[in-house]
């Protein structure tokens, strides 16, 4: 981290500027040797656990690693990564390759659990600019970090004075249990000034004009890098921290709405010592670039995603797993769609459909399945009205190729309801993922799911704890799930307690399918003794078809409940707890499978359609 130093003399020696006495260009770089806060304070800087109940932090916290020697970072998608340029590395180094590092927390303080991928920049726009995007590869067990820790999207608004911002960053606690090493922490602030100016003078805007943003968020050396997070939204609205007064409530960077519009990046080299290339073209991962493309603005599609991204993952497409969110509230997922005559709305979350005959909807070409696989498909449907009972299908196909997996989703005028089917691949690899309508219909579709069929739902991937829900938001999930005492974090379902009784837990991304004898099988264990027993419920079209208890033990305990009978797809899971319940209990590798004890017949296959 050192070299931000020498970066930051050559700028001066380069524009002929003397070093700044006053202004946030006065104050220290913070991408040098990270120095230790010298204690929590409450409210201002916390260790970033203490949040975890909150699940919209925590899920910010866990897609938040420590980069390199001692800066902070952000996930943008399952291989990109957004941190500050003046972080490094070093291109003169050996290795271009640097550490990304992940650390949750069981318990508390101590009770940690650590993980570090391989990763090295693509771009990066130092001085004018403080933005440097990397490209990580995937762990020894082929799993991508943004996969399993999770990404977040930008807020692509103007920041205004008094929005609420948090920001997980990294530093050690002098007056803590860490010792020297360095962990993710909390603090919360805002924006005090949008017309702050960085960099007066060094070789072009952003720099050098009134558009950097203030903010009273707590920072410190190691902070350089962390994103600074709508607190309402949850995305990052302040890009990577550049500048801030040691330990004191003030930090400086620029908006991602300055980052997506500003000319950022030049070709080639700066002249001058120690500076680097803006496109590292050794260092993007195999496949086919116009690296040209990448000079000037980031976001030249102004789809709020960066092109270098948005090229590299149409050319490798989401990663292979056993279940895949494609809700369309991520702005990188939407660009992975080829849409017909609709447009998704990523505010509203969902793709409206005004179609008044048969056609393409939604095609999905860079899914990576596995040849010869069943897998369990949702769509939420919001009916307006329908030319017939069925008026839209999934299924799987390829170009200039009849589908050969098709399924029809019931249509009912007036529902918003979520339609399960089950649909194969064949033994190609990579089919394409379908939606198309059958008749005239007009309505929308939301929360696009699919879950390969038997599989297990371990909480490992960001995927998989997507979902599920309380009245109070989104589920909490805890790294502390089954085998999780050691190693990278395995994560559970956390179903927590509250005045006495458990806050339920629901999903409906497990897909039941209607008309199927299926049984639910999951994991379980209290974080303390109780006497309460927890519960499990299926309901399907408004009907209660399970509501079994089961023991909460301080082991890790296996549970299955069979023969279920689901005559709608629309059908829901809930966890809650049978008695008065004071702490939490986890859950973990949930399933729902064919009831091993009656005989399933697959449906019948007619002109390529499944008959009901």
């Amino acid at each position: 981290m050192r070299f931000s130093r020498a970066l930051s003399l050559a700028i001066a020696a380069t524009t002929a500027c003397a070093v700044p006495t006053e202004g946030p260009e006065a104050e220290e770089s913070l991408g040098q040797v990270s120095q230790a806060v010298a204690m929590e304070r409450p409210g201002k800087v916390e260790y970033a656990f203490r949040y975890y109940a909150d699940a919209n932090i925590a899920r910010v916290a866990f897609a938040s690693p420590k980069w390199a020697g001692g800066c902070s970072s952000t996930m943008i998608g399952p291989n990109i990564v957004l941190t500050a340029a003046h972080c490094g590395p070093a291109e003169a180094a050996p290795s271009q390759t640097s550490g990304l590092t992940f650390m949750t927390y069981r318990a508390n303080e101590t009770e940690r659990n650590t993980e570090t991928f391989q990763c090295r920049r693509l771009i990066h726009g130092w001085p004018r600019h403080d933005l440097a995007v990397l490209y990580c590869d995937p762990n020894a067990a082929g799993v991508s970090p943004g996969d399993k820790y999770g990404y977040l999207d930008f807020e692509t608004r103007a920041p205004a004075v008094g929005d609420s911002v948090y920001s997980i960053w990294w530093n050690a606690v002098d007056n803590g249990a860490t010792g020297s090493t360095m962990v993710p922490l909390y603090s919360a602030g805002k924006v005090t000034q949008t017309n702050a100016t960085i960099w007066s003078g060094i070789l072009g805007a952003p720099a050098g004009t009134p558009v950097g943003i203030k903010m009273d968020t707590w920072a410190q050396p190691g902070a350089s890098g962390s994103s600074n997070v709508d607190a309402n939204t949850h995305r990052i609205l302040v890009g990577p921290t550049t500048l801030a007064n040691q330990d004191q409530p003030v930090r400086w960077a620029f908006s991602m709405r300055t980052y997506l519009d500003s000319e950022l990046l030049a070709p080639g080299e700066y002249t001058g010592a120690g500076f680097l290339e803006n496109v590292k073209e050794s260092n993007f991962p195999a496949g086919s670039y116009d690296f040209a493309r990448y000079v000037g603005k980031v976001d030249k599609s102004v789809n709020g995603v960066f092109d270098v991204q948005e090229d590299i993952e149409r050319q490798r497409g989401e990663n292979r797993r056993t279940s895949y969110g494609l809700g369309f509230d991520s702005r990188r997922r939407n660009q992975l769609w080829e849409t017909g005559f609709v447009a998704i709305d990523p505010v509203a979350k969902e793709t409206p459909i005004p179609y008044v005959g048969a056609g393409l909807v939604l095609r999905h070409r860079f899914l990576n399945l596995k040849p010869n696989t069943s897998y369990r498909v949702g769509v939420k449907v919001k009916t307006n009205s329908a030319g017939n009972g069925s008026a839209l299908s999934v299924g799987f196909e390829r170009s200039n190729q009849a589908a050969w997996s098709v399924a029809n989703l019931a249509t009912t005028p007036g529902t918003t309801v979520l339609r399960t089917a089950v649909i194969r691949t064949d033994a190609s690899p990579n089919p394409f993922f379908a939606l198309r309508t059958t008749g005239a219909f007009n309505g929308s579709v939301s929360e696009i799911q699919l879950v390969e069929d038997g599989a297990t739902n371990t909480f490992e991937l960001a995927d998989d704890r997507e979902g599920w829900s309380t009245v109070f938001g989104p589920a909490n999930f805890l790294p502390r799930g089954v085998n999780g005492e050691i190693g990278p974090p395995n994560f559970a379902l956390a179903v927590r307690a509250l005045w006495s009784t458990s806050i339920p837990v629901s999903t409906q991304k497990m897909l039941f399918v209607a008309n199927r004898a299926q049984r639910l099988c999951f994991s379980a264990r209290a974080l303390a003794s109780t006497a309460a027993s927890g519960v499990a419920r299926v309901t399907t079209g408004g009907s209660q078809v399970l509501n079994a208890n089961f023991p909460l033990s301080t082991s890790w305990t296996n549970h299955c409940f069979g023969r279920i009978y689901t005559p709608s797809s629309d059908t829901t899971l809930t966890f809650a707890s049978n008695g008065s319940i004071s702490t939490s209990y986890l859950v973990d590798n949930v399933r729902v499978e064919v009831d091993p004890n009656v005989i399933f017949v697959p449906p019948i296959v007619i002109g390529g359609v499944f008959a009901p």
